[in-house]
């Protein structure tokens, strides 16, 4: 992850904080055999995390200067509402379609030896609209379905980009236990700033449970 200003502050870096996690995920798929009837998928994760470091330079952080230890926290959040439609052959399945992308993402930062007011950067309720493409193998005799997933687009000074790959499970015949990776990016900049520009990544293994109606 990394939140990159004017002085190139890196949240990794910089501040502390991990970008290789487990991820953990709820999905529910509605799935209908009306090929004329666009197939939904909706899922949803958070991810939190807080660090303590200290700079080795001074660096300018949304306008404020810190030079000593700094404490930080954040929250990214993500659902992740998909429209798809499907093609069989044998084994595998085509999916194809567009995902919306709901984004919430808030950092505190504040240098732990003084007084100063912590900086807080709040990107609330960012949508964005990617095409998505998936390609499944089905090992009915192993009850297992093996995925692999991919969405990315590039509109202005916005970019974002998620792709995965999943084993999933059948416990019953609806549903599903995952095990698998996923990668975020997203970069945009900040619409009250324009010299502020932000450059978030997210990736790590992730478990889920997918109901399949």
């Amino acid at each position: 992850m990394s939140n990159d200003t004017p002085s190139s502050v890196d949240l990794n870096n910089d501040l502390g904080l991990n970008d290789n996690n487990l991820l953990t995920t709820v999905e529910l798929d509605l799935k209908n055999n009306w090929y004329w009837l666009p197939n939904i998928n909706v899922s949803y994760f958070k991810f939190y995390d807080t660090s303590s470091s200290i700079l080795d330079e001074e660096k300018d952080i949304s306008n404020e200067k810190f030079s000593s230890r700094v404490s930080t926290s954040l929250t990214y959040s993500e659902i992740n509402t998909l429209l798809y439609g499907y093609l069989y052959s044998g084994p595998f399945e085509l999916d194809f379609g567009a995902k919306f992308k709901y984004i919430n993402f808030k950092s505190n930062i504040q240098e732990s030896t003084s007084n100063s007011q912590p900086i807080e950067i709040n990107l609330n309720n960012s949508l964005i609209t990617l095409p998505y493409i998936a390609l499944k193998m089905d090992l009915s005799s192993l009850n297992t379905v093996l995925k692999a997933e991919a969405s990315m687009i590039s509109v202005g000074d916005t970019e974002a980009m998620d792709y995965g790959y999943s084993i999933n499970y059948r416990a019953m015949r609806n549903v599903y236990f995952s095990y698998g990776y996923k990668y975020y990016s997203w970069q945009s900049s900040d619409a009250s700033d324009e010299h502020q520009k932000y450059d978030i990544n997210i990736q790590g293994s992730y478990f889920a449970c997918k109901v399949l109606f």
